[in-house]
């Protein structure tokens, strides 16, 4: 059976103008609902409560979710959209980190749910519509975040920009540059073009003449060739957690203070059993690494330090 198009039952919405049931669920906080009945249910909260967050017991639940309340969603730039923050696939004292794909999508939900109404957002035709609806797992809802990236580093055929600002803003972000861009999280510069690819997003080319930028383009990794011409990039952070001198600052503060981390150190945001979490000498490594502004696997369980 192929999938239902996106909006095509949003008109059934309407039916719920002819009973209180969502206003009743609203007030009280709950409702006994059949899982037929659910997709429909979140779809016209959604429409008197915005955005709305819906938290599944699993990740692969709240995908199948997501997918189930798409055909229910306003189709077009005025209806609303469903979005899935996804959970962290490494496990609590894990030494790895989230793959920058997983952040992307992570930090771009946060960045827009934390900032501006859309239409405070410079409007266009590429503009998506509002997120009405936000699925998520138990997981990813009790994972620690940081905080909400504020700016963003846009990218717009007709635009002025200083390319060596640009390139300064783009390793602050945690953006790696490379003669050829091959992987998420990568940029580089050659002449007048920079290629750069958003963890969660396009591989983007913008071609310069002087600072303003003449064409917007995606392009392959495969072949580095330019493909179609797309629509305004907002750049953001790669990493949750970022090598700011602030960050850094903290973390030689943290050195300087203590001869010895307690066996309760400053908790890492999560609930983890104590054994997970990282004790000397790996914690006090983990910390020269940070205040020396050097990135390694698995810094992101220090977000909460």
């Amino acid at each position: 059976m192929p999938p239902i198009p996106a909006g095509e039952l949003s008109d059934l919405l309407s039916l719920w103008e002819r009973t209180d049931v969502l206003e009743t669920i609203v007030d009280q906080g709950e409702a006994g609902l059949p899982d037929a009945a659910r997709p429909m249910t979140v779809a016209g909260l959604a429409t008197r409560v915005s955005p709305l967050v819906v938290v599944l017991p699993r990740s692969r639940d709240a995908e199948a979710f997501a997918h189930a309340l798409v055909p229910w969603m306003g189709a077009g730039r005025k209806g609303g959209r469903v979005e899935l923050f996804p959970a962290w696939e490494v496990l609590p004292g894990e030494a790895m980190s989230p793959t920058l794909e997983t952040m992307g999508r992570r930090l771009r939900l946060l960045w827009e749910l934390a900032g501006p109404p859309q239409p405070a957002r410079k409007a266009s035709k590429h503009t998506l519509p509002p997120i009405s609806i936000v699925v998520t797992s138990v997981r990813a809802f009790l994972q620690q975040v940081g905080p909400a990236p504020t700016e963003s580093l846009r990218l717009e055929q007709g635009y002025e920009v200083d390319l060596q600002e640009l390139e300064a803003t783009l390793a602050a972000y945690g953006y790696e540059r490379n003669y050829l861009v091959e992987r998420q999280g990568e940029f580089s510069v050659r002449g007048g073009i920079l290629d750069v690819y958003p963890p969660g997003g396009q591989p983007v080319r913008a071609d310069f003449f002087g600072d303003e930028i003449t064409s917007l383009r995606t392009f392959s990794i495969a072949s580095q060739r330019s493909h179609d011409p797309c629509g305004p990039v907002d750049l953001l952070p790669v990493r949750e957690l970022l090598l700011t001198p602030e960050v850094m600052a903290r973390a030689a503060s943290l050195l300087s203070t203590r001869e010895q981390v307690p066996e309760e150190p400053e908790d890492l945001g999560n609930d983890e059993d104590p054994d997970d979490i990282p004790r000397e000498p790996a914690r006090r490594s983990d910390l020269e690494k940070l205040a020396s502004g050097l990135a390694f696997p698995g810094m992101e369980a220090y977000l909460a330090t």
